[in-house]
């Protein structure tokens, strides 16, 4: 037999109980009758395509895409003449382009995200000195971008060129042989990255072939890297059959090896250090 006073208590808890579930069902009556039913439907947000940089609006699958970041649209000329009714050409991609790439670098070729890629970036030079500004009507890729950026850093100045060797971490080259291959290579760096002159590419490429063993060069990088790494940045395809039905690589004028030879003695004053000859 239960006593009288636990019974009470029992039936006041199980009362009270009763009294909360009331409480709960009213506030849902109530809720529901200040509620529209419209408000409970999710509305579908509208989605506005264009370029990150400029912000000026075009269809999706006429911004270029970086595919080592997948982060970013850049808009092209034509699809601005369809959307803004104004002339512009493929220099405007370019200097979209440019202007983005101190924020887009972060993101170039991360595998995994970070939050500290989304603090602003402090603009500076992202050139090296003596970096040739892309002729009308050639863009940059991601790629070499980055290769330019490599480049202009302190610790870079004496490299000729930087090659991936893993995700995180790229050897730099130094060139110094054949005898007399220094000079041509700049010069041929410097017309690739200016117009993407494919004759040019060649001619770095032969020249970081110079010496190899078994698909080794003397720089510690593998032709195969050369070749992918190369075909990315300047979007050319480099097979002997390409290098064969392409036109000659015309040699050095003495303006271009004078200038080259000038800006590497700049680069390297630029961190203390003198050229060697």
């Amino acid at each position: 037999m239960i006593p009288m006073k636990s019974h009470n208590k029992l039936h006041d808890e199980d009362r009270e109980a009763r009294k909360q579930r009331a409480r709960i069902e009213v506030k849902k009556h109530n809720l529901r009758k200040t509620i529209d039913s419209s408000q409970c439907r999710e509305q579908k947000p509208n989605i506005v395509s264009g370029c990150t940089t400029c912000l000026t609006k075009a269809d999706s699958a006429s911004l270029k895409r970086c595919g080592r970041a997948n982060l970013f649209g850049i808009v092209q000329g034509s699809a601005i003449e369809r959307t803004a009714r104004i002339s512009l050409t493929a220099s405007h991609y370019s200097a979209c382009q440019k202007k983005d790439w101190p924020d887009h670098k972060k993101f170039y070729g991360k595998e995994h995200f970070d939050l500290q890629l989304l603090a602003p970036t402090p603009e500076g030079p992202d050139e090296f000195i003596g970096c040739s500004a892309p002729a009308d009507g050639y863009i940059w890729t991601p790629a070499l971008w980055r290769q330019i950026w490599y480049l202009s850093k302190p610790d870079s100045q004496r490299s000729f060129y930087h090659f991936d060797t893993t995700p995180k971490h790229t050897r730099s080259v130094i060139i110094e042989y054949p005898p007399g291959a220094r000079d041509v290579f700049l010069v041929a760096r410097r017309r690739a990255m200016a117009t993407g002159s494919v004759p040019a590419i060649h001619m770095m490429y032969s020249i970081l072939e110079y010496g190899q063993v078994d698909g080794m060069t003397i720089y510690d990088i593998t032709m195969d890297q050369v070749q992918r790494q190369f075909e990315i940045e300047y979007r050319v395809e480099i097979t002997p059959a390409s290098i064969q039905a392409a036109e000659p690589f015309v040699p050095p004028t003495p303006q271009e090896l004078e200038e080259e030879l000038r800006y590497l003695q700049q680069r390297l004053n630029s961190v203390g250090e003198s050229l060697e000859l």
